[in-house]
């Protein structure tokens, strides 16, 4: 399908829809084959918000250069990144009429680009000692590599703090941002210390976001 529309307000991403060939790689993943008005401008005002929280968006749009649509079930928001696709995101875009559709796009959005950042931070330290140790994910409510495990916390440790400054620009985010944040508290608290299969700076890391999170309680 080639490349459908580049959102052009910030000049930073291109939402785009990959040709045949290219999406053959990615078999398994709902990717969208079109994208509506609807969808572009929703993505419009999402970038919107996150360019009002000016730290926040500077990061996302330093390290997303690439945006593609899946496509996901009213209701359901669905997302993706690997590190062998550096600068690009994959995420499902709500129905503009769901309710809280703008933030629940940001935070995908936001979900994905900390992946990314972690990844690039790993290149140059190392975090995990090898893929040998798991952990309890309470994401995934099963045992997980230790490297998932910790980049689940540091994500969410970001969306935590985020929800809090997006609702300030957006006060109709209010409750979103409430009931998230009371999501998350409650599912880093069931977390297990996570230190067997980290290096020293991963040890370090790790504490330093769970206090953050405590601090954010």
């Amino acid at each position: 399908m080639g490349l459908a529309r580049i959102v052009s307000e910030h000049g930073d991403i291109a939402v785009e829809v990959l040709p045949d060939r290219v999406a053959a790689e990615f078999d398994g993943l709902p990717l969208a084959s079109t994208m509506d008005d609807d969808s572009i401008k929703l993505l419009q005002a999402a970038f919107e918000l996150l360019r009002s929280v000016e730290s926040l968006g500077e990061t996302v749009f330093t390290l997303v250069k690439n945006l593609h649509v899946l496509e996901s079930d009213k209701g359901m928001d669905v997302s993706f990144s690997s590190p062998g696709v550096p600068f690009t995101i994959f995420v499902s875009v709500p129905h503009p009429d769901e309710r809280y559709a703008v933030i629940r796009l940001v935070e995908g959005i936001v979900h994905e680009a900390m992946h990314l950042q972690l990844s690039l931070i790993e290149n140059g330290c190392a975090l995990v000692t090898g893929s040998e140790h798991s952990a309890y994910s309470p994401w995934k409510q099963r045992d997980r590599p230790v490297q998932g495990v910790l980049h689940g916390i540091y994500v969410f440790a970001v969306i935590l703090q985020a929800l809090d400054e997006l609702a300030d620009r957006a006060p109709e985010f209010r409750a979103y941002s409430t009931k998230r944040r009371s999501e998350i508290l409650d599912e880093l608290g069931d977390m297990d210390p996570l230190e067997d299969g980290l290096t020293s700076n991963g040890v370090a890391f790790h504490r330093h976001l769970m206090s953050a999170v405590a601090g954010d309680a």
